[in-house]
């Protein structure tokens, strides 16, 4: 065989390997998986978060919401808000009930940011539960937020001028944002969120009901810690 012909042979060779080589790098099996922005491969397991909510009374009109929130109304706000978080297989098993707390103390929680009183109330009366969440429904936050939280404490708020809110804020959207951030998702960047139709759900203010897939990772990973503390507590 002449040198030419072994030449020629090495080069078929190599341009076969080549294609092969190109054939198991662009087969499906091996092709790298793009998801959207709000999509992220199929979750399998739901984990359920315990969840009690409060239709609060008190001796101060300022807070007193039983006017507007009832179980029914706070039962409808749920369904919408547990069709939300779907999309991250987290399941919100809620219940319902009238608490009156008194002004002294939400008057220091609100209008100074002090949460040491309610704190103390929280404890003495609910026994709180390092991992349980509580929702508070009432009249006023008096402040113009619709909702507010206390991620490391597991409880949020929640106020009726969340009704007409703008930019199509729904009442459901605002519970779901705010357990959120009970789950420590924390809101995009203002970048992100400037573009009034980011469909981001831990944007402020807006209408958005989207997760991301790392938003979704830190909730699930965070409402499994609820789940199992529960479990272990019977």
């Amino acid at each position: 065989m002449d040198k030419t012909s072994v030449n020629g042979t090495s080069v078929l060779l190599l341009l076969l390997l080549l294609c092969l080589l190109l054939a198991l790098f662009t087969a499906p099996s091996f092709a790298r998986k793009h998801y959207p922005p709000t999509q992220i491969p199929v979750l399998t397991s739901w984990i359920h978060v315990p969840l009690t909510l409060h239709i609060v009374h008190s001796d101060s009109p300022s807070y007193n919401s039983l006017k507007n929130f009832t179980p029914q109304v706070v039962t409808s706000i749920m369904s919408q808000t547990q069709e939300i978080w779907d999309q991250a297989r987290i399941r919100f098993d809620y219940t319902i009930k009238y608490t009156f707390i008194p002004a002294t103390v939400l008057e220091p929680l609100f209008n100074q940011l002090d949460f040491y009183p309610f704190q103390v109330w929280l404890d003495s009366t609910l026994g709180q539960e390092p991992t349980h969440v509580h929702g508070f429904f009432l009249k006023s936050l008096a402040t113009s937020l619709h909702g507010r939280d206390y991620p490391f404490e597991n409880v949020f708020f929640i106020s009726e001028t969340s009704y007409g809110a703008k930019v199509g804020e729904s009442l459901s959207r605002v519970v779901a944002h705010e357990l959120g951030h009970v789950n420590q998702l924390v809101h995009p960047p203002m970048k992100v969120c400037r573009n009034a139709h980011s469909g981001r759900l831990m944007c402020q203010n807006q209408s958005g009901t989207s997760l991301t897939p790392r938003e979704i990772a830190v909730a699930r990973s965070t409402a499994l810690t609820k789940e199992q503390y529960k479990r272990t507590r019977g």
